[in-house]
């Protein structure tokens, strides 16, 4: 689904709290298109000041700055996994992190040594070699130079382990946007 964009010319003309939630209940991510320059009539937005008072809002929305130019500002609101979704799921959410971080090292060590299982295809890109099993299809990114630990995870390739990993389905379901979820799964886990 298209995200819907809102245009605001000024403070007043933010959409209100129901008429926001009526889209992230349609699982509808959020676009506000604000001015930068004073090309419009009224007080400029304070665009920081903006993003916090949205996030106080919406502690279940990842709300940042996701275009800057001369003219417009757009804000994004992407409604992510809740941090009492997380909490009830976070001894199986922990279990996929530890069985990542495992799996990963494992694989770049057998790599290293040059013993990789002939069903493992492998890619370097950028500083990350990319694992795939020829036949499940599981998607292993392991760091060049690193271990893995819980708080250096990259969000978006945790999220494609788990979802490529049998055993995990039932968190595999709560992971609708592979980085901002999985952003927020690890972030309320790890970095609190």
């Amino acid at each position: 689904m298209q995200p819907k964009t809102i245009t605001c010319y000024r403070l007043s003309a933010l959409p209100s709290t129901d008429k926001l939630q009526t889209f992230f209940n349609q699982k509808q991510n959020i676009i506000l298109r604000t001015p930068t320059r004073r090309y419009f009539i009224g007080p400029l937005f304070d665009t920081e000041q903006t993003v916090q008072n949205l996030q106080g809002q919406y502690p279940d929305c990842s709300v940042f700055i996701s275009r800057q130019g001369l003219v417009y500002t757009h804000i994004t609101l992407i409604p992510v996994l809740s941090h009492i979704k997380i909490m009830a799921y976070q001894e199986r959410f922990k279990a996929a992190v530890h069985a990542y971080i495992n799996t990963a090292n494992q694989l770049k060590q057998q790599y290293d040594e040059g013993v990789i299982p002939d069903a493992w295809s492998t890619f370097q890109h950028g500083h990350y070699y990319r694992f795939e099993h020829e036949y499940t299809g599981q998607w292993v990114e392991a760091p060049l130079s690193a271990s893995l630990t819980p708080e250096t995870l990259d969000p978006y390739f945790w999220a494609l382990f788990v979802k490529s990993t049998e055993g995990f389905a039932d968190i595999t379901a709560l992971i609708q946007d592979d980085f901002h979820d999985a952003e927020r799964v690890l972030s309320a886990l790890y970095n609190n």
